[in-house]
């Protein structure tokens, strides 16, 4: 699956500036498609500099809508389930992933790999995340909310 930010969203996302500007540049892949109890979606998408992160899914036009055949529905709290690959459904998988675990990142590569078009290489997106500068922003966005106000850059 696969998806492109819509030219307007700059203007829902003031806080972003310029800091992702591989996610305005083209087609970014969905890793995950996530509930909300407010009945609408965010996609966990990798964008072209091998970053990940959580993004409102009304943000994106999609390219490409085919889900991947190896995707499951996982129930997660507050009646809201993902759709995702078997790995990221694991509980605490994210975590675990953003923390250095091994096991998972390995997971993360792996899957990544499978994506097939040259644009990823294994551990990019675990090395240009470090790239991010506000990890409380990143944080906020891996459990699906948003901050209230624009950080300070």
């Amino acid at each position: 699956m696969e998806v492109t930010l819509k030219p307007n969203a700059q203007e829902f996302l003031p806080h972003v500036g310029n800091r992702l500007p591989s996610l305005r540049a083209g087609g970014t892949h969905v890793l995950e498609i996530l509930t909300k109890p407010d009945c609408t979606f965010t996609f966990r998408i990798i964008d072209k500099s091998g970053r990940t992160s959580v993004w409102p899914a009304d943000l994106f036009t999609m390219i490409d809508n085919s889900i991947p055949d190896a995707w499951i529905i996982r129930a997660r709290p507050c009646n809201t389930v993902a759709l995702t690959y078997p790995a990221f459904a694991r509980a605490g998988f994210w975590e675990d992933y953003f923390d250095g675990d091994p096991e998972a990142e390995a997971a993360f590569d792996e899957i990544i790999h499978t994506l097939g078009d040259g644009r990823y290489s294994q551990g990019l997106a675990r090395d240009t995340i470090t790239a991010v500068q506000n990890l409380d922003e990143l944080a906020a966005h891996d459990t699906g909310t948003f901050p209230r106000s624009a950080p300070s850059h």
